[in-house]
């Protein structure tokens, strides 16, 4: 099979898997190849929105007066605290001959009946649709009532479907795909990642000089809830996005453009150097610049021009070990955007970003943070294991978009990788304390309470 080659910048411009899962075995049958991964996805919390025990009324408890909700003798990886999914993923991917090519990919989310002895509650569904599978679970004193899962009737949708084209030095690929582009990207933080219906343009004629254009239309997307409903982005006329990426041995950068028409434009920078300093010993210093303009301002006048700017150092003290230090600043009003991706509004790819506090949080406007990172490779305890440590606090100031507006947000965070019996496994654990969305407070106390968190992901690529 003739394959398509695209250089590293282009590869991360269009998705991780514009056209090659490399992290998948996948097997070639004459023009055809063949690949996927299943996925194990289990999650407990205590003192958290995103438990399934703080949602069973049907009312969010981030904001309580009574501990109605708030019960720490479940404690974590109790049934009613849990939450579980199994994904499957199947990619076919085809050279199709003259510069044309085609990919699609069938994603299956499952609970296996997890549900019913384990866990109460899914990670991800896919329609949304009730099935009316109810479990019985005790929400308070006075007896049982119904807690319907969410799991929908349809376990299957299709998160890619694309052809692409080559012409001389310029790529387009169309149809349902992955994206990764600063302020519009698909997550892969769960189960099965969001997608976008879009319209994808490179152009590598500045191949030489390191330089990759790109330009995108992007009409659709998913939304890690109901991952087989697109709907449309913010303007029902789609977004735009412009770009030239930079890349050479030393140093690396982006500068990226969008427009949703009649809602906003946006903007990011960045910019990154890497150094050896010593055999072993390198520097790299990452800077970010990035901002919302929204089109309609407030009756009141005040300004919704949202702006974030990070800094990032990271040091390799001795080879293997790495230590990362990062702040940010961003500004705006309460009714400004966060710096968040545009797709779902869940993560943010400033630089002090965890992951608890993540968009709505390191993204918030009027925010000060910063984040302590240790990464340090266990290669020779155990073959590819790795064990990252970040410690982080977001200073949230009156206009902050945050649920804790003027406290400060705090995470503790450490995540173990490792591959086990051909399976890439993750294990982590989360402390975190006024993070909007993620804790919950009782409208009578300053505080939070402390929510903790357990997460174990296992990966089979194949």
């Amino acid at each position: 099979m003739k394959s398509l080659k695209l250089s590293i910048v282009t590869a991360v411009a269009l998705g991780s898997s514009a056209f090659a899962n490399e992290e998948s075995k996948g097997v070639f049958l004459d023009n055809l190849k063949i690949s996927g991964q299943a996925t194990l996805y289990y999650q407990t919390m205590t003192n958290s929105v995103h438990a399934p025990w703080y949602g069973l009324d049907g009312v969010l408890s981030r904001d309580r007066e009574t501990n109605e909700n708030i019960d720490d003798d479940k404690g974590l990886f109790h049934k009613d605290q849990s939450r579980a999914n199994v994904g499957l993923s199947f990619k076919v991917e085809s050279d199709l001959g003259n510069g044309f090519g085609f990919g699609a990919r069938l994603n299956i989310l499952e609970t296996l009946g997890l549900e019913h002895n384990l866990v109460s509650g899914t990670m991800q569904n896919v329609n949304g649709v009730d099935d009316h599978d109810d479990v019985t679970v005790r929400t308070s004193m006075a007896g049982p009532s119904g807690y319907n899962m969410g799991q929908s009737d349809d376990e299957w949708y299709f998160g890619e479907a694309y052809i692409t084209k080559t012409l001389g030095a310029t790529t387009i690929k169309a149809g349902r795909q992955e994206l990764n582009t600063p302020l519009v990207y698909s997550e892969k933080w769960n189960v099965l990642p969001n997608t976008f219906d879009a319209v994808v343009l490179l152009n590598q004629d500045l191949a030489d000089q390191g330089i990759t254009l790109v330009g995108a239309y992007v009409s659709k997307r998913n939304h890690h809830k109901h991952l087989g409903q697109f709907n449309s982005m913010p303007s029902p006329d789609g977004a735009y996005a412009a770009a030239a990426v930079y890349n050479n041995s030393d140093i690396s950068g982006q500068a990226w453009f969008y427009n949703v028409p009649s809602v906003a434009n946006a903007y990011w920078m960045d910019a990154n150097y890497g150094l050896e300093v010593a055999d072993g010993q390198k520097v790299a210093i990452t800077a970010q610049l990035a901002g919302f303009m929204l089109d309609d301002d407030p009756a009141d006048g005040s300004d919704t021009d949202s702006m974030a700017a990070a800094l990032q150092g990271s040091y390799d003290i001795v080879e293997g070990t790495k230590v990362c230090l990062a702040a940010s600043l961003t500004t705006g009003e309460k009714s400004s955007h966060a710096i968040s991706n545009v797709g779902t509004g869940i993560k943010t790819k400033i630089a002090t970003h965890t992951i608890s506090a993540d968009g709505p949080v390191a993204g918030a406007t009027d925010t000060k943070s910063y984040k302590l990172t240790l990464k340090q490779d266990l290669s020779s305890i155990a073959e590819n294991t790795s064990l990252k440590v970040d410690f982080a606090q977001f200073m949230h100031g009156e206009d902050s978009s945050s649920n804790y507006a003027d406290e400060t947000a705090t995470a503790f965070e450490t995540v173990l990788k490792s591959k086990v019996s051909g399976m890439d496994v993750m294990l982590a654990y989360i402390m975190a304390q006024n993070i909007h969305n993620w804790t919950v407070k009782k409208t009578t106390e300053t505080e939070s309470e402390t929510s903790h968190t357990v997460r174990v992901v296992a990966r089979y690529n194949f």
